[in-house]
């Protein structure tokens, strides 16, 4: 963790999806990201449930076909933003 704190490490979303579990908490709440005041619309991207469905479901996949898949999404995002 204290590689993360001194900014030595880049978290990955995975990791941040397991921090917050292990922290009873969410992504969100540990970005700091909140809704606007007067509002309780939360407009981020880890608010989205698709979203941390696919992280939830990627937490239960082995490492080496999780980089598998993570390349394959890649792929298709450079293609499809053409």
């Amino acid at each position: 963790m204290g590689r993360y704190e001194r900014g030595l490490n880049d978290m990955t979303a995975i990791m941040l999806a397991r921090l917050a579990t292990a922290l009873g908490t969410s992504p969100n709440d540990l970005l700091g990201y909140t809704a606007p005041e007067g509002s309780d619309a939360h407009l981020t991207v880890l608010s989205d449930p698709d979203i941390a469905g696919v992280i939830r479901a990627m937490l239960r996949i082995d490492p080496v076909e999780r980089a598998s898949l993570r390349r394959i999404a890649e792929t298709f995002c450079e293609r499809t933003s053409v």
